[in-house]
């Protein structure tokens, strides 16, 4: 039996795309892929001159390893109304709108480049014995071509985080996400802040070799 802190954490989960992209304060541009339900292979949309109906291989052409045979599992199934859906689609939301679409929120854009210059004042002083963030560590003290002296540009530090959760007994949603690491650690994980890449279709949290198709 789940806590009540379980139960609370549970209820704030989206259960669907749409209702994602509202918690997130996301209106984006989007690419549905189909996922095969066996290997999670991703498929692309294909539109054709003249036509705004995406169109998708039938069957996965995915071979797992090299030594074995073509996956060939079905990735459409036949509609009630007699029109081809996904058996498992995959919605990505495109990153470049998100960096936009953060960066056009005035609050954020005064605040998000302070991390770089910060540190690049800091240059001619020791690092410090004890790291509080990741601004403080060695690696983007000396990052190739100096990441930190931004000359005029924004550069910008995403963490890329992966979690699996049980909508039910038997049923397991993952979410990728990226939070970025310019903003002060109070806001920088909120989620009108972060960025939903999608939702890996369930119900089953795919191998690890899998998670590949998805980054």
């Amino acid at each position: 039996e789940m806590s009540i802190l379980q139960q609370n954490t549970l209820k704030q989960i989206p259960t669907n795309i749409t209702s994602a992209l509202a918690r997130f304060n996301l209106h984006p541009s989007t690419t549905v892929y189909a996922t095969c339900p066996l290997c999670s292979c991703l498929y692309k949309p294909v539109f054709k001159p003249g036509l705004s109906t995406a169109e998708y291989p039938s069957h996965c052409t995915n071979k797992p390893k090299p030594w074995l045979p073509i996956c060939n599992q079905p990735l459409l199934q036949l509609s009630s109304t007699g029109h081809c859906s996904l058996i498992k689609p995959y919605v990505y939301h495109h990153f470049h709108d998100f960096v936009a679409s953060l960066l056009a929120r005035s609050e954020i854009d005064a605040i998000i480049n302070e991390p770089c210059d910060q540190l690049m004042g800091s240059l001619d002083q020791p690092a410090p014995l004890n790291s509080k963030d990741i601004w403080d560590s060695e690696f983007l003290r000396t990052f190739q071509a100096l990441f930190i002296d931004r000359k005029g540009e924004s550069h910008l530090v995403f963490s890329l985080n992966i979690d699996f959760f049980n909508v039910k007994e038997t049923t397991s949603c993952g979410v990728i996400s990226c939070a970025c690491l310019n903003l002060p650690l109070g806001i920088c994980y909120k989620p009108e802040n972060m960025f939903l890449a999608g939702i890996m279709p369930g119900p089953n949290e795919p191998p690890g070799d899998q998670l590949n198709h998805f980054l």
